[in-house]
């Protein structure tokens, strides 16, 4: 994709973002940036050019977090993955004031599984899942564990592509050649697997088990227990076999939950592994229709105008964005834009070619084209009134 802000290609805009040592946000003033989300450690823009590219500005703050330390981390993740077509893709990294404030610049992707998990059906959920386990297999290949798997961090493209986002808690699974085993909470509760009550763990292990989670959410619409413990009730039932018969898991194939078993059991040295997933006859089926395809995408229309609706009353998903920090995010940038200007007419004009030298006239010298219309004319060279010849009397 081509970057008509630099002029260049998108290896050339990431590098001109990873060089230039300015605020993100400032290179993107001339864009029309507006706060879509806002979490714990900071806020995440959307900016959006004249000619329609788009790309997402995450913001942590030290003040609203323990460190940045988390951002910092996912930056180097990032980096550390590169690119997959099931990854989201880091453009871009700015830390500022000594490291109080980090700005990461992603690719925008405008939907999530959990907001469109109302419309979908087991085979749709067949066809993310399978998504869901290359992305996981690609980053288990790196020597990197998300620990943060679900539905809200699986963004979707228009065409259905998934991405895995939001790399805030990941971490590098291996320590010399060794995979490491860590101890605490990670995440959010009902992904957790049952280790996580139990001491040190293996950190892969952990991404399939809120893999199976995920896939239970998506066919039956939400989480299937609160937390992975014998005190909640809907796990005793999991671990009984009871829970197939509740009316919550009446969309639930019949075939798939024996790979549910062998995903979300309690010994992660038997839980399956990526390869073994990809292998179920389960997996290996066809997935939605055309006409199912067809249906999602008129959802996704239906989407995209509750969110119209909904920013306008300074919401996003259901959640308030503060109206002071919109104010303060105009005043910020009408501020920078007069510097900002300059600044990329300054880049611009170093990708251009030197201009040729203008001769302007010597100020004492007549151009040749003057000097016949100024020069005198004799009467006998100048031209006869009348016709034929005749001169007048």
């Amino acid at each position: 994709m081509s970057s008509p802000f630099f002029g260049r290609s998108r290896n050339a805009l990431q590098t001109k973002v990873d060089d230039f040592y300015l605020p993100i946000s400032l290179k993107y003033a001339n864009w029309n940036v507006e706060i879509i989300a806002k979490g714990t450690f900071g806020l995440v823009r959307l900016a959006t050019s004249k000619y329609g590219e788009k790309v997402a500005i995450k913001t942590v703050q030290k003040e609203r977090a323990t460190s940045s330390s988390s951002a910092i981390s996912e930056h180097d993740i990032l980096k550390q993955l590169g690119q997959h077509k099931n990854v989201v893709e880091l453009l871009g990294c700015n830390i500022l004031q000594e490291g109080t404030i980090v700005e990461l610049c992603l690719e925008y992707i405008p939907y999530d599984i959990f907001v469109l998990n109302p419309y979908l059906n087991f085979r749709h959920a067949r066809h993310f899942f399978r998504q869901l386990i290359e992305g996981i297999e690609f980053i288990h290949s790196k020597r990197i564990a998300h620990r943060d798997i679900k539905v809200e961090n699986l963004l979707l493209t228009k065409d259905f592509l998934l991405k895995i986002a939001d790399f805030g808690f990941a971490t590098n699974s291996y320590k010399n050649g060794i995979p490491r085993k860590m101890a605490g909470f990670t995440g959010t509760k009902c992904y957790m697997p049952p280790e996580m009550y139990l001491g040190p763990y293996l950190l892969h292990p952990v991404d399939i088990f809120a893999c199976g989670i995920v896939l239970i959410e998506m066919v039956n619409g939400k989480p299937p227990w609160d937390e992975p413990f014998e005190r909640d009730l809907k796990f005793r039932m999991w671990e009984n076999g009871s829970i197939k018969h509740s009316t919550e898991w009446e969309d639930m194939p019949d075939d798939v939950i024996p790979l549910l078993k062998w995903i979300l059991h309690p010994d992660p040295k038997k839980r399956a592994t990526t390869k073994e997933i990809r292998a179920d006859p389960w997996y290996q089926h066809g997935c939605a229709s055309v006409e199912e395809w067809t249906g999602l995408r008129k959802a996704l229309r239906t989407i995209d105008a509750e969110e119209r609706k909904n920013r306008k009353k300074g919401k996003f998903r259901g959640h308030e964005l503060d109206r002071p920090l919109e104010k303060e995010r105009v005043d910020r940038e009408k501020s920078y834009k007069p510097y900002n200007e300059r600044v990329f007419r300054e880049m611009n004009n170093e990708n251009r070619p030197p201009k040729a030298p203008v001769h302007s006239p010597r100020p004492h010298h007549v151009h040749a084209p003057l000097i016949e219309k100024q020069t005198v004319q004799s009467r006998s060279s100048a031209p006869r009134e009348g016709g034929g010849g005749c001169s007048l009397m």
